[in-house]
Order: structure tokens, then sequence, then C-alpha cells
């Protein structure tokens, strides 16, 4: 019962993370709220995987393209699109258009291992992509007629596709490594890279204005990447991915429910696409089919 809740607590914390980096990104560059975050999980994940599993030199070099493209994808790709995203969208929009991922994970996965996609799959990532075009659309025709998608809706759905080869990768590139030692190096590697470029591209990266954004970096840090990703590791470890999985769904939903928390209730638009996604993330991931049988799946960054 413990591994459930943990699943849980840990969706409804990266909701919580979607609403933080809406204020966040309002007060600080986007790419130096991307660096904080990783930069204050790394420090805390590099001692915890240390403590709990140990760093296997041998295989952290032998594996060590694979993290890095693990890194360059779930990490620094998918943060920097993350965080410029959220400037230009809602916190609803966001986590919605993040739940297609499982879907295109499952795509993705059976294509790079050259297995055929069952039915059900595409019926779920058809299902996903409608609700999606749904919520971005905002209900209307005319504006899906004439094609019009906002910057912060296609940076959310390029943060979904980063994601979703993120999650393709371990499966296909890497061996000898526990999913948390996956997630603690990839982690590292990306939050290197992020800090990096905030420091060569973002006005003040170091300066924060307020004690009320100071806690919103701790959150995001702590709370966000580090508790969330063992409590997720965990929960992939025990119940399988392909269970696992399922737990994104309420991410969305949490948001929504914040959302509404917050007086800012969503449309039927959004009600229509969630309930669309959320159908097909469950039918792509029923068969278990985003991973080859056996491996397991690295954490979500959120």
């Amino acid at each position: 019962m413990l591994v459930y809740l943990r699943l849980v607590l840990t969706t409804l914390i990266w909701a919580l993370v979607f609403h933080f980096g809406t204020y966040a990104v309002a007060m600080m560059h986007p790419l130096a709220v991307a660096a904080w975050r990783f930069a204050l999980g790394a420090a805390a994940l590099v001692p915890l995987v240390g403590l709990r599993e140990g760093w296997p030199a041998s295989q952290l070099k032998a594996n060590g393209w694979g993290l890095v493209a693990m890194a360059v994808s779930g990490v620094f790709a998918f943060n920097v699109a993350m965080f410029y995203g959220l400037q230009h969208t809602s916190a609803v929009n966001a986590a919605l258009i993040m739940a297609l991922s499982p879907a295109l994970t499952t795509v993705l996965a059976a294509t790079l291992s050259r297995r055929r996609i069952r039915l059900l799959q595409w019926l779920g990532l058809a299902l996903g992509v409608t609700g999606v075009i749904c919520v971005v659309g905002n209900g209307s025709w005319t504006l899906l007629r004439q094609l019009r998608l906002s910057s912060g809706d296609g940076l959310m759905l390029l943060a979904s596709f980063s994601w979703s080869v993120y999650s393709t990768i371990p499966g296909c590139c890497i061996r000898g490594l526990s999913a948390l030692q996956m997630a603690g190096a990839s982690t590292t590697v990306g939050a290197v890279l992020l800090v990096a470029l905030a420091l060569a591209r973002a006005p003040q990266p170091l300066h924060i204005v307020s004690l009320q954004l100071a806690a919103i970096l701790l959150f995001m840090g702590l709370a966000g990447t580090t508790l969330a990703l063992v409590w997720w590791n965990d929960g992939v470890q025990r119940l399988g991915p392909a269970r696992a999985t399922l737990f994104i769904n309420l991410t969305p939903v949490f948001t929504a429910l914040i959302a509404v928390a917050l007086g800012k209730p969503p449309t039927w638009a959004y009600a229509a696409g969630a309930a669309l996604v959320i159908a097909g993330v469950w039918c792509s991931v029923r068969e278990g089919g985003a991973r080859p049988a056996g491996r397991p799946r690295a954490a979500a960054a959120g």
C-alpha cells in the first residue's frame, strides 16, 4: 500500500512543479530556474545514490554515451523546453500535453526495437493526440483549421517528445545500472549542462529575488527532483514500468484540481482533452509495450 501512496504523492509533487514553475519563470529566467532545480536535485541525489546503491565506475564508463544521451534529452532539452514553455502556456495545458509522453514512448520504443505496435497502442496514441489537439485548440474549430499553436504549447510538445526519447534509451542502450543509478547519473550530467548554459545566457542566474522564489526552487529541486525520483524508481522496481506509468495519468488531474483551488476552473475543452489523453495513455501502457521485457525504465523528470 505504501508504494501506491508514494506514486500518488509523486504525481501530486509533479503537478505542483508545473504551477510553481509558472510562477518561477515569471520572476527568473527559465534557464536559471532549470539550472537551480537540477543543481539542487543533483546535489542531494548523488550522495543518496551512493549510500543506497553505490556508483560503479566501470559500468558508468561502459554506459557513458547512453547516460549522456539521457541527460541531453530528458534533463537538458526537456527542462529548457518546459520552463520556456511555461512562460507562454498554463500549468494545466503543460501537464496535459506532457501526459501524451507515455503514448509517444510506446510507439518510439516499439519502432526502435522493431516490434509490431498493437492496435490498442495505436488507438491510445490517436486518442492522446486528439486530446492534445482539443486542449491546444481550446475547442475552437477555427483555430484548428488555421493550425495555430501557441509557442508555449509547441514547446511543451517538444518537451513531451524529449521525455519520450529519454524513456526509450535505458531499454536499448544501458546495461548493468539500476533505474536509480541511471536517473542519478543523467540528472547530474544534465544539471552540469543546464548550469553552464544558464551562466552563459541567463541574466543574473545566481540572483534570487525573494524568499518565496527560493522556497519554490528548493521544493522543485529537493521534492520535485530528488524525492520524486526516489519514490518513482521504487514504484517502478516494485510494480514494473507498465503499472507504475499508469500513475502519470494523475498528474494532469492534480494540476487541474490545483488550478480549481486557485480559482481557475478548467474549460470544457480541457475536460474533454484530459479524458481523451488519459484514455489514450491507459490504452498505450495497458500492454506494457513501452519497454522491452525485464528492463527498468528511468524515472520521470517531472
